[in-house]
C-alpha cells in the first residue's frame, strides 16, 4: 500500500501546524499497514483497501475502505477524513503528553 499524496499532504500539514518537530515523525510500511511513528513509538497504523465494484446502474465504481488499528482495536471507515481525525487526536496527544 502506498502512501498517496492526497493523504500524505494532510497529516504533514498536521504535524507542521503542531509544536512538534517534523523531523521525529516517520512513516514505515509494515505487514501491509501503514505505520505513524514518534520518536520511533508506534503511534497509530492504518490501512487502505480499493474495491472496483459494479453499481446499480451496472457503471464500475471505485470504493475504499481505511482500517485503523489502536492497540488491539480495529476502526473501519470509508471516508479518509475520519482515518485524519485519528492522526490529529494522535498529534494532539503527543503535544499534551497524554497516551493515544
Amino acid at each position: 500500500m502506498k502512501f498517496l499524496a492526497s493523504e500524505y499532504g494532510p497529516v504533514k500539514a498536521l504535524i507542521e501546524s503542531s509544536s512538534l518537530n517534523y523531523e521525529d515523525f516517520a512513516f514505515v510500511k509494515k505487514r501491509g499497514r501503514l505505520q505513524m511513528l514518534y520518536k520511533k513509538e508506534l503511534q497509530l497504523a492504518f490501512h487502505r483497501k480499493t474495491e472496483t465494484k459494479l453499481n446499480e446502474q451496472q457503471q464500475w465504481v471505485k470504493q475504499s475502505q481505511y482500517f485503523v488499528y489502536l492497540g488491539k482495536e480495529t476502526l473501519t471507515y470509508t471516508r479518509w477524513d475520519d482515518v485524519l481525525r485519528h492522526f490529529e487526536e494522535a498529534i494532539r496527544a503527543l503535544e499534551t503528553g497524554t497516551r493515544h
